[in-house]
């Protein structure tokens, strides 16, 4: 069983760090987690890459054979589909861990992640289909690809929920490329981490 940091930065590493490898701890764990952790392998098949690459580093995931099953999230005891980071963890009493594998509505999950959030925080969870309807003015009739802090969401977008409260902001793009047949939109939300909070803040004092 793999020993990760006790401290923890931020919450987004749950799943990447805890569950992308298959492995993760048991029991309790009090406060927040660090950077994803790559399997050994992934590692190193990214060396090599680098090497024939020059200085330009290659990150292929789809070599990635590791489990791919989700956590079962639990907020204040209550099961919820999280769409992470999209949870304040300045907002965060604390974590449990639960790695045995468990099933729900006839769905696998890697290990249940127990969250206790503030008793005086109250979330305002949405699901990703919710935001884009209350959000999104123009009518969509083209494939939809959530990103929250530049990462991809795959999840069911009836069900992955967000924190309405931890948002700071939705943008939509449309992407068109003839050439590959790509037309599609790109639905970009930011939380309010502090990172992009203080970019945020540049860009409007220029």
């Amino acid at each position: 069983m793999i020993k990760f940091l006790i401290l923890l930065v931020t919450i987004l590493s749950i799943e990447t760090s805890l569950f992308a490898t298959g492995q993760m701890p048991e029991g309790e764990v009090s406060g927040y987690f660090t950077e994803p952790v790559r399997p050994e392998k992934e590692q190193q098949g990214t060396t090599q890459e680098k090497e024939r690459s020059g200085h330009i580093r290659i990150y292929d995931y789809t070599k990635n054979t590791s489990s791919q099953l989700p956590p079962l999230y639990y907020v204040n005891e209550k099961p919820v589909n999280l769409c992470l980071p999209s949870v304040d963890s300045s907002q965060i009493e604390d974590i449990r861990i639960k790695p045995d594998t468990v099933v729900m509505d006839d769905r696998k999950y890697y290990g249940e992640v127990h969250i206790w959030l503030k008793e005086d925080y109250v979330p305002a969870f949405l699901s990703l289909n919710a935001l884009k309807e209350k959000y999104i003015e123009a009518p969509l009739n083209l494939p939809v690809l959530f990103l929250v802090d530049g990462e991809p969401v795959e999840a069911d977008y009836d069900t992955c929920m967000v924190d309405e409260n931890y948002l700071l902001s939705v943008t939509l793009t449309p992407v068109k490329v003839d050439k590959e047949y790509i037309d599609m939109y790109f639905i970009s939300i930011l939380t309010r981490s502090r990172e992009n909070i203080k970019k945020a803040s540049e860009m409007w004092a220029r």
